[in-house]
């Protein structure tokens, strides 16, 4: 469980620190090239989701938020995410979520600078170290559930060593 706080704990406090510096580098209209056509800071305020989807519907994502956190917490308390990688996946999740409502609790927007122009054929959006940490956590957790310590997808067989199934001829 130490484990699980401490990776919590790393994410919020890294995206809530690169979003004060971002605030005092970048607001209100600068940008910072970093790679040319590749990587730029570029400071936006996100009042609603991924793409500026449900824009000022600021107090559904506070009660999804917090709802789908509580849940989190729930599963983990009641062990029902097994293992340091699962947990860390969750963790991951858990922090993100808790860096961007920090931003929509106290400011009525999302502090969003990482532009990386590179994946904008993919999914063309400014995010933030909350937003990496959720989507990080959550391809790692469907990994984790698909190939290694997931409920399917694990390759176990209720089959035991050499044993074949008996066949019904």
């Amino acid at each position: 469980m130490l484990l699980t706080v401490a990776v919590v704990i790393l994410s919020v406090v890294a995206d809530q620190i690169t979003k004060l510096i971002a605030v005092k580098l970048l607001a209100p209209d600068k940008d910072i090239t970093v790679i040319n056509n590749v990587l730029n800071f570029t400071y936006t305020e996100n009042k609603g989701a991924a793409f500026g989807m449900l824009d000022n519907q600021r107090w559904i994502f506070i009660v999804a938020t917090v709802v789908f956190i509580a849940f989190l917490v729930f599963a983990l308390i009641k062990g029902m995410i097994k293992g340091k990688f699962g947990t860390i996946c969750v963790a991951l999740i858990i922090g993100g979520g808790i860096g961007n409502l920090i931003d929509r609790v106290l400011l009525g927007y999302v502090v969003d600078f990482i532009n990386f122009k590179l994946i904008y054929f993919i999914c063309p959006a400014i995010f933030n170290v909350a937003d990496m940490c959720v989507v990080i956590g959550a391809i790692l957790g469907v990994i984790w559930l698909l190939f290694l310590d997931g409920d399917f997808g694990n390759g176990k067989s209720e089959n035991k060593g050499d044993e074949q199934p008996e066949s019904k001829a």
